[in-house]
């Protein structure tokens, strides 16, 4: 979580938790699920990592619903989150909350696309529909951007889910050093406290300016945040 100060004069906190090792589960049994059904009807694929499921089909609509089920999971967590953050700003202030924005990323969803129903699987992006506001976060140190979408049909109206990442969480842990990226962190307070917290770490991911630049087209920037102080937690 995070404590942010907007150039909107606000402060802001953002939360991320996926549905955990939970969604992970289920994912992992179904994708081996789809290899079978792959192999068993004679479907070549180029990877099994492309191995699939039809929606026609009992464990194919079993599988869409353990996955919104894993959403509605992940969206309890944050809210739990959220809830507990609320307590702490109200024991010692006297602020009123906003409405909460909320994004989902690393999903599949059933949506009409050039004129035809598909299913649009976000890895690394989130939903960008015109007028939908979203959250793009760059890393802990690092700017997080609120933002509203642009419904580019070409993008299937998505944008990135973040700064993304030059460094995979183990290669970050291994390689980067925990006191230069503290002093990267400047007056914000919080972590990296830990090696193993690196993998969070500014150095982990891309410049989120950048990142905005390059996807203008997709979103426009209605807040930026800078970080106050952040916290990581398992």
């Amino acid at each position: 979580m995070e404590i942010l100060r907007g150039d909107d004069n606000f402060i802001w906190f953002v939360v991320h938790s996926g549905s955990r090792n939970f969604g992970f589960k289920t994912a992992t049994y179904y994708h081996k699920q789809a290899i079978s059904y792959c192999k068993e009807n004679g479907i070549k694929l180029p990877t099994e990592e492309l191995a699939f499921l039809p929606l026609s089909s009992g464990l194919g609509r079993e599988y869409f619903m353990a996955m919104s089920y894993c959403q509605r999971f992940a969206q309890a967590s944050r809210d739990h989150m959220a809830g507990k953050i609320k307590l702490i700003f109200q024991k010692y202030t006297d602020c009123d909350f906003d409405i909460p924005i909320n994004i989902h990323h690393n999903f599949a969803q059933i949506e009409t696309h050039f004129g035809k129903g598909v299913v649009v699987h976000r890895k690394g992006a989130v939903q960008a529909f015109k007028g939908l506001k979203g959250i793009i976060p760059g890393s802990m140190g690092t700017s997080t951007y609120i933002t509203e979408g642009l419904g580019n049909e070409e993008s299937f109206s998505s944008c990135s889910h973040g700064a993304g990442r030059i460094l995979g969480r183990n290669e970050a842990i291994r390689t980067l050093s925990l006191e230069s990226e503290q002093k990267k962190m400047g007056s914000i307070l919080g972590g990296p406290r830990t090696k193993k917290e690196l993998q969070e770490a500014p150095g982990a991911y891309k410049n989120i300016d950048e990142v905005m630049e390059s996807q203008k087209d997709l979103v426009k920037i209605l807040v930026k945040l800078t970080p106050l102080s952040v916290v990581i937690g398992e």
